[in-house]
């Protein structure tokens, strides 16, 4: 037994030297990430009913003394991180410096309660629940929670966003100096513009709509057509009107004045192509 443990010793040891002259396998190198300019913290906001609604807050890294809060309220989802570098659209409101908050409207996302499509407002009923409130809610906890901050909040979106920017005017917090509602929409059931702009994306079974882009988009797609044809050194067409029956009763088109268009289709049936008239398909369109 001792002389097998000495064979074995004496093999360790002319391997050993084998294994330490081994070259060793360098360590790789990790790229280390830039450091956000901003801190990212995620909390839920109280409100008076004790519903709870998600909040982003997006400090400056490198503040230096209290900050004015930026604030908006969405139901499009808020910010999962802080991003990586200063966003262009906000480089001039990061070097003026503000502390960012986004927040999650009421039944959206992990934000408590029932979300309510254009929810009205009751400025005059101190028990009542609603956007305005929420705003209310949140600019107050805000002042009370994220420091440091100078006492002031301005809101701001765009769309729906702005809508929500705009519902907090309703009932003001006196901490909240600044409001800039951009292409915000009304009630819709006040205001049927919304219902008129769906139902221009809406049309019944054997319509199909066509649509124009680019040149010939909006109002200046003449004058877009006309610096084309200069462009490529092209004779505008000879304008040819046809005369208006007298019997015409086809609506004017209220853009641009001519006789509008207006074709009927047999039901059920979904045309890919011009209408075959009746005569050469052998059925009646209805």
């Amino acid at each position: 037994m001792v002389s097998t443990f000495a064979g074995a010793a004496a093999l360790a040891l002319l391997v050993l030297p084998l294994s330490e002259a081994r070259p060793q396998a360098t360590p790789p190198v990790l790229a280390t990430a830039p450091q956000s300019p901003f801190t990212f913290e995620e909390v839920k906001v109280p409100m008076r009913d004790g519903a709870k609604l998600q909040t982003v807050i997006i400090r400056p890294r490198e503040a230096k003394g209290p900050l004015p809060i930026l604030f908006q309220r969405t139901p499009y989802g808020v910010p999962g991180a802080a991003p990586a570098n200063t966003p262009k659209n906000w480089k001039t409101l990061a070097d003026d410096g503000y502390i960012f908050v986004f927040q999650s409207m009421r039944g959206r996302f992990k934000s408590d309660g029932v979300f309510t499509f254009s929810t009205g407002v009751h400025p005059k009923d101190p028990k009542a629940v609603d956007e305005a409130t929420d705003a209310y809610d949140a600019v107050d906890w805000l002042l009370k929670n994220v420091k440091p901050n100078n006492g002031k909040v301005g809101m701001w979106g765009v769309s729906y966003p702005g809508f929500a920017a705009a519902v907090a005017l309703a009932k003001p917090h006196p901490a909240l100096k600044a409001v800039s509602p951009q292409a915000a929409w009304n009630d819709y059931w006040v205001n049927d513009e919304f219902i008129r702009r769906f139902l221009l994306h809406v049309l019944p079974k054997g319509f199909h709509r066509i649509r124009h882009y680019g040149l010939l988009a909006g109002v200046t797609c003449k004058a877009h057509l006309d610096h084309v044809r200069q462009l490529l050194r092209v004779a505008p067409p000879v304008a040819v009107d046809a005369p208006i029956e007298p019997n015409d009763v086809r609506p004017p088109c209220p853009c641009c004045g001519r006789r509008m268009v207006v074709e009927i289709f047999e039901r059920q049936r979904q045309p890919r192509a011009p209408p075959v008239p009746a005569s050469l398909s052998g059925t009646q369109a209805s």
